[in-house]
């Protein structure tokens, strides 16, 4: 038997919460860990290309739009 803290898995857990599981579940919750942050880098990594650097967002658009007016 393996003791895992729940609050690493599920963020609605605002304490830690130890419950002991067997080595099989320890090992796919820690599986699905691993799957969830491999999507998240492979998502930021492939929408990368999507951004234009020469955009102006934000605060760049309002200060491009004054110099313009000048």
């Amino acid at each position: 038997m393996k003791e895992i803290n729940l609050r690493d898995f599920y963020p609605w857990y605002m304490e830690d919460v130890m419950v002991e599981v067997t080595e099989e579940v320890a090992e796919e919750l820690l599986a699905g860990q691993r799957y969830i942050k491999a999507s998240r880098r492979r998502i930021y990594r492939n929408k990368a290309h999507y951004r234009n650097p020469f955009s102006l967002q934000g605060k760049d658009m309002l200060l491009a739009l004054f110099f313009c007016t000048l």
